[in-house]
């Protein structure tokens, strides 16, 4: 206490003790005043926190604002790059697209065979039989030599035989074959030669084919090599072919309609066993064709325990288009790009 306020109390105050109560009252007036100038100071820093907060809730609504922006534009341009690049891909075609008979095939091979280059730039893949490109089992490294865009193309050809694909890096030929019979191993080779041999090495092999070709009402099997059929049947039978306005009503039409086609399948069975029994021949495969509805029946219904190649043979079953029909059966394909 100063010597000042020692001053203001009097005798009676200190007598009484009152003046002790005066100190502390000062005291805790001082103490009060100092309380207060901390509360405001703490209430200065609240309002400051809570304008900092609001501003922080301004900044980060606006920063959520944007984010949502900018993931809508991402969207849009990612949509946008999907369509281009479906439009590109729906763009792409193959140069031509050609049937290969077999020895046309080999004198083809024979001409790629004799192709050098100074560098390693010719690459050669086999895509063996039952997948698509995208199941090779080196998809990843082709995806690295062959363009996109020719990548795509390619998984689309449909093969129960695989496909070779000859392709320069320098682009002085690339096509794509898809061979007779069936390739049995992936394969990829970047040399200055393109490999042939695995190719020539199937096709030089002799077959006993039998050629199984089905549409309604009229049908063949055959049987033989790859030269010459040793025997054929063409099976016939009456199938309704459509229905008439004045006759039996739509749902009678298609359940008759449904009977000639069973009976039809069971008589192309009924030879297809009867030769099978008759001629004691192992088949190397089994050639199928002709109408994929039918197809789907037959093979629901006939045990064929021999390897089974399907081919889209567009020939109309008549005698003097024999040849033609075992010309078919064993010829590829080839794609130009």
């Amino acid at each position: 206490m100063s010597s000042q306020q020692e001053n203001n109390f009097s005798i009676i105050d200190k007598i009484t003790g009152k003046d002790e109560l005066k100190a502390q009252v000062t005291k805790l007036k001082e103490e009060l005043s100092n309380t207060k100038s901390l509360i405001e100071g703490y209430k200065k820093q609240a309002l400051k926190r809570e304008d900092d907060a609001r501003k922080a809730i301004s900044s980060k609504q606006k920063a959520e604002e944007r984010l949502n922006y900018c993931e809508k534009k991402i969207e849009t341009l990612e949509n946008e790059i999907i369509r281009l690049k479906e439009y590109q891909s729906s763009s792409l075609t193959f140069k031509s697209v050609e049937e290969l008979k077999l020895n046309h095939f080999i004198s083809l091979l024979n001409k790629v065979e004799s192709v050098t280059s100074d560098s390693s730039s010719f690459i050669t893949i086999y895509n063996k039989a039952g997948q698509i490109i995208t199941e090779h089992e080196k998809y990843q490294e082709i995806t690295t030599r062959l363009d996109k865009n020719i990548v795509n193309l390619i998984s689309k050809i449909k093969s129960s035989t695989g496909i070779i694909i000859f392709h320069d890096i320098d682009k002085t030929l690339s096509e794509v074959l898809v061979p007779p019979f069936p390739i049995n191993e992936d394969k990829l080779t970047i040399r200055s030669v393109f490999e042939t041999s695995p190719i020539k090495t199937i096709l030089g092999k002799e077959y006993n084919i039998c050629i199984l070709l089905i549409s309604a009402g009229e049908s063949f099997v055959g049987i033989g090599d790859v030269k010459e059929f040793l025997n054929f049947k063409i099976v016939k039978s009456s199938v309704k072919s459509k229905h008439s306005k004045g006759g039996f009503s739509q749902r009678r039409f298609e359940r008759l309609r449904n009977e000639d086609i069973m009976h039809h399948v069971d008589k192309v069975i009924e030879t297809y066993y009867s030769f099978e029994e008759q001629f004691k021949v192992d088949f190397d495969y089994v050639i199928l064709g002709g109408e994929e509805q039918l197809l789907s029946i037959l093979l629901e219904r006939v045990n064929i325990k021999y390897p089974i190649i399907k081919k889209g043979i567009e020939i109309n079953v008549e005698k003097h288009n024999i040849e033609r029909i075992l010309l078919s059966a064993t010829s590829g394909r080839r794609y130009i790009l």
